[in-house]
């Protein structure tokens, strides 16, 4: 997913409602294939409107959140600053 130009990537990890701060937007645009000039908000797996969050005490350039159908939270982290 990218989100502010910066591509996140899904961990396993998953997160309760008290662990959000503010929501930061949503997910504008889902891509048929991965070729292509896309600008905003867009991902090849997650829903047109999914909501996207900060975490409590973490900086959005390394990890945000994002809220899907079933109300799970998951976490994504920056991939470039994967291990």
């Amino acid at each position: 997913m990218v989100f502010n130009n910066v591509t996140y990537k899904l961990t396993d990890q998953k997160l309760k409602d008290s662990d959000l701060g503010g929501k930061l937007g949503v997910i504008e645009t889902k891509l048929d294939s991965e070729t292509g000039v896309y600008r905003g908000t867009y991902t090849n797996a997650y829903e047109i409107g999914t909501e996207i969050f900060s975490i409590k005490d973490k900086d959005i350039s390394e990890v945000i959140a994002i809220k899907v159908e079933n109300n799970e939270i998951h976490i994504l982290v920056n991939k470039e600053n994967e291990e």
